[in-house]
């Protein structure tokens, strides 16, 4: 059985921030964005608009409702606890994870 590998996107610990990478063959954009006390997610995959404003909680998906132009699923998790992202914990504590099933590039 083949072993599973995950990965994580590199992020900064800024209120505002977009992540552009290739995962498993699809061009990725991930708009980051802190409102209020709450992280928000807007997610573009080979140039089109999958999401907009999706709150960030931990375990969550990015794209949290079926869609095919989506064939990866990235999910938020809390390396500490259970706590919902904040930007200040981003990269370290709040990591974006994603099965891996080819070499991820991340572009920025």
């Amino acid at each position: 059985m083949p072993t599973k590998t995950y990965s994580a996107l590199r992020l900064s610990p800024l209120p505002n921030q977009s992540v552009q990478t290739v995962i498993n063959g699809q061009s990725f954009v991930i708009h980051i964005r802190q409102i209020g006390a709450s992280l928000f997610t807007s997610t573009n995959v080979d140039g089109e608009q999958i999401t907009e404003a999706v709150r960030a909680t931990d375990g969550g998906s990015l794209t949290p409702w079926p869609h095919s132009a989506v064939k990866t699923d990235l999910r938020w998790i809390d390396t500490v606890g259970h706590e919902p992202p904040n930007y200040a914990g981003l990269g370290d504590r709040w990591l974006i994870v994603f099965e891996d099933s080819t070499d991820g590039e991340q572009l920025q």
